[in-house]
């Protein structure tokens, strides 16, 4: 029963408060612009590439690394 009136009492602090309701963490703005946002979103969407660019480097690395200690046998 208590869950239930807590529960009410959150749902009529946000229709007598609205703005609350409405309230973003990440919908901030200032002055100067929404600069802060741009970046660390750029950052975020880049990293993968970079792991898969890194992963992709150490392999290549290994491969041509590998090729050069490769000694066949010699002819009979």
């Amino acid at each position: 029963m208590t869950l239930l009136r807590d529960r009410g009492l959150a749902v009529v602090a946000l229709v007598l408060v609205p703005e609350v309701a409405s309230a973003c963490a990440v919908c901030l703005d200032s002055p100067w612009g929404n600069r802060g946002f741009g970046w660390p979103f750029v950052a975020l969407m880049l990293a993968p590439f970079a792991v898969l660019a890194a992963l992709g480097g150490v392999l290549a690395w290994a491969r041509r690394r590998g090729a050069g200690d490769h000694h066949p046998a010699p002819p009979r």
